[in-house]
């Protein structure tokens, strides 16, 4: 198992966004072309973090939207390969 799926194996769930984890090389286009393509899909990154800055990089992008398949789908149209989605947390059942 490589170092990429052990770290995405460990992150949680966002309370309310979408979390895409992302591996980029230098011929990607890094968070640029993640953002371009993105927003030609009309999905708005509500945040971008750099996790690691060599090469390969390593990118947490949030969006507000909740249709993290096609998101997704998307970036690996456009060249990503390794790429983890991950759906916000349930809420919380009321157990009244």
């Amino acid at each position: 198992m490589n170092d990429f799926i052990k770290y995405a194996a460990n992150l949680k769930p966002h309370p309310s966004k979408v979390t895409i984890f992302i591996e980029t090389d230098e011929g990607d286009g890094g968070i640029e072309e993640i953002n371009k393509v993105l927003n030609q899909a009309g999905f708005i990154p509500f945040e971008t973090e750099v996790i690691a800055e060599q090469s390969p990089n390593w990118i947490l992008v949030f969006l507000s939207s909740d249709n993290m398949r096609e998101a997704t789908l998307k970036l690996f149209e456009a060249g990503f390969v390794n790429i983890v989605g991950i759906n916000p947390k349930p809420p919380a059942k009321d157990s009244t």
